[in-house]
């Protein structure tokens, strides 16, 4: 007579054990990032990965939401006509304009890009994976959003003369 253990008997050890060996695994990656042999690997791999489709735009998106240091895709408000709109700054084209994208609602994937007046263009005083969180709730908690907004304190759009 055989006799089989029951299904999910070793389930969760193995799950702890394949944890454990992709934390292992990745330290040593990192560790061994860390040589001359391991930024040539790094610096060829990155090449390499750049020609995959959506590659490049992924990894756009993710500097913005993760990256702090990187001062495009910072958070803006860009007002409109009576009417505002979120979206993340791109570049200062330093005439006067800025190159804004703004992503359509639940993803930051799609959306368009548009060159607007710099003085339309109000910064939001808030990292950009909570906009980001913002945009994929299709607006929900967009008040904690404008309750950050680098200028609130005078409640008036850029430019608007005091009117509202």
């Amino acid at each position: 007579m055989r006799i089989v253990p029951e299904a999910g008997t070793y389930s969760g050890a193995l799950g702890a054990i394949s944890i454990l060996i992709l934390l292992i695994s990745s330290f040593l990656v990192g560790l061994a990032a860390r040589t001359r042999l391991g930024s040539a690997f790094e610096a060829r791999f990155s090449r390499l990965i750049s020609a995959v489709p959506g590659y490049k735009l992924a990894s756009r998106i993710a500097r913005i939401i993760f990256d702090h240091n990187d001062s495009s895709g910072s958070p803006v408000l860009v007002h409109r006509d009576g009417s505002k709109q979120i979206g993340f700054m791109m570049d200062d084209l330093g005439n006067g304009e800025m190159v804004v994208f703004f992503p359509e609602p639940p993803s930051l994937v799609s959306g368009g890009v548009e060159i607007v007046k710099a003085s339309a263009v109000e910064r939001l005083n808030v990292p950009a994976r909570q906009v980001a969180g913002v945009i994929a709730t299709f607006g929900v908690g967009t008040h904690t959003l404008l309750d950050n907004t680098v200028g609130h304190e005078n409640q008036n759009p850029p430019n608007s003369g005091g009117k509202t």
